[in-house]
């Protein structure tokens, strides 16, 4: 067959228009579907609301952290993820008879860390603010992989202590400000 007489009889203007609007509809077909099972295979993201015993704290926090609430009498309330090796401890201190917040503090981190073997990265105690109230942070590393992380919130005349132990190898650092995020004392 003749390549003139084959251009002539089937590539007309016409026939590549049609052609081209072809491969165009073909492509935004595959686009189309590529994007539909996207949404399909994203799953929304769920939470759940965890209480103390007592009521006065409650936390918001994504399902995808696999925490569950643990019953412990010496705690206001206790998150453990098994899967994720951590564990998120909630206590209150009373503040009556603490002259020098600081110093109480930084006792109460020395006796902390004397418990734990192959400690470091041991930091100062910092002031800063979670959910508008005055606190106290200081953290440190133990064993290759565990992080520790403890905030002494000021509420009117006590202390509310939040304790982070995360499983660094298992659980990402981010939990920690998702919690202060969405954490509420009544």
């Amino acid at each position: 067959m003749n390549l003139a007489l084959f251009k002539e009889k089937y590539l007309s203007k016409k026939n590549t228009i049609l052609i081209l609007i072809i491969i165009l509809l073909i492509i935004v077909a595959i686009i189309l579907y590529l994007i539909l099972r996207k949404n399909e295979t994203q799953k929304k993201e769920t939470f759940s609301t965890f209480y103390s015993n007592d009521s006065s704290i409650s936390i918001l926090l994504s399902d995808k952290y696999k925490f569950s609430k643990s019953e412990n009498e010496s705690y206001k309330l206790i998150l453990d993820s098994v899967s994720l090796d951590s564990n998120i401890y909630f206590s209150e201190v009373n503040m009556s008879n603490i002259r020098d917040e600081k110093k109480f503090i930084e006792g109460d981190k020395n006796d902390y860390i004397s418990k734990f073997s192959n400690i470091n990265n041991v930091s100062e105690i910092t002031e800063t603010t979670v959910v508008g109230k005055k606190a106290y942070n200081y953290n440190f590393n133990y064993r290759q992989n565990m992080y520790v992380d403890v905030y002494w919130i000021v509420d009117n005349n006590k202390f509310l202590i939040i304790d982070f132990n995360i499983n660094t190898d298992k659980l990402d650092k981010n939990i920690i400000e998702d919690v202060l995020n969405n954490i509420t004392f009544n």
